[in-house]
């Protein structure tokens, strides 16, 4: 079965954004989606396997949200996922990047 983690952008008015989530109990990260106007870098491995760099769907806003998914399939063994969110249009609300996972 999977399941969709949303980590929402913190309206604090700051273009950029560290985040870390523990994949725990999770098995397999599947895909990754994010909110138009928010860029992606997301790492691995403590830091060391830059898997994403500067993912933007700024040109995707008329592509459908289940048409904006990039798929990664990657193992997880309790691992720490760390990313950057870049924020280009700080009015508008309800930025998040989303993790579809397994257990």
């Amino acid at each position: 079965m999977q399941h969709l983690i949303k980590i929402p952008v913190k309206q604090d008015g700051k273009y950029h954004q560290n985040f870390e989530w523990n994949s725990e109990q999770y098995k397999k990260l599947i895909a990754v989606f994010c909110s138009p106007d928010v860029q992606l870098a997301l790492v691995f491995n403590d830091g060391r396997e830059v898997f994403i760099r500067n993912f933007d769907f700024q040109k995707t806003k008329s592509v459908p949200p289940n048409s904006r998914v990039m798929f990664i399939n990657k193992e997880l063994e309790n691992e720490v996922i760390t990313g950057v969110l870049s924020i280009q249009n700080l009015e508008s609300e309800d930025k998040a990047v989303y993790l579809i996972l397994e257990k």
